[in-house]
């Protein structure tokens, strides 16, 4: 996994500040930065200018993930570059986005060597944003 956020890494810095394939490995990153039981209640929904916000359930949870949010951020950046994310702001929000959101998910084409390093990441949600953000890199190459 250490060799994909590498790989990332080099993607992310490829692209605008701002673009949606930076925006998109930045969100599909907080779930393997967060781990699996708090990206089961705190969802990345929105990336822009370096702040990264994250919906929670209720306000415990947003006021205990803001004393964490200084180290979040460190893992963030070491995962995907220094000042990727300078802040990340906790927002309550009662209805989660991926139930609300059932439309189905586009693959995009990729060279074969791609889909087959995208093969053996393990979270779906990565690997669909891994290969997203490398069709975008590769339009712009």
């Amino acid at each position: 996994m250490e060799r994909v956020f590498t790989s990332v890494t080099e993607v992310v810095n490829g692209f605008e500040p701002n673009s949606a394939a930076r925006c998109a490995l930045v969100m599909g990153s907080w779930s393997h930065v967060a781990g699996e039981m708090l990206s089961a209640r705190a969802e990345a929904v929105a990336y822009d200018g370096g702040r990264l916000v994250v919906a929670v359930p209720d306000l415990t949870w947003k006021n205990n993930l803001e004393s964490l949010a200084p180290q979040m951020v460190a893992r963030m950046n070491a995962k995907l570059g220094e000042r990727t994310v300078v802040f990340i702001e906790f927002r309550v929000q009662t209805t989660p986005q991926r139930a609300a959101s059932a439309e189905p998910r586009v693959i995009v084409e990729v060279p074969e060597r791609l889909r087959d390093a995208a093969d053996k990441i393990g979270d779906p949600d990565l690997r669909e944003t891994f290969l997203n953000a490398a069709a975008e890199y590769l339009k712009h190459d």
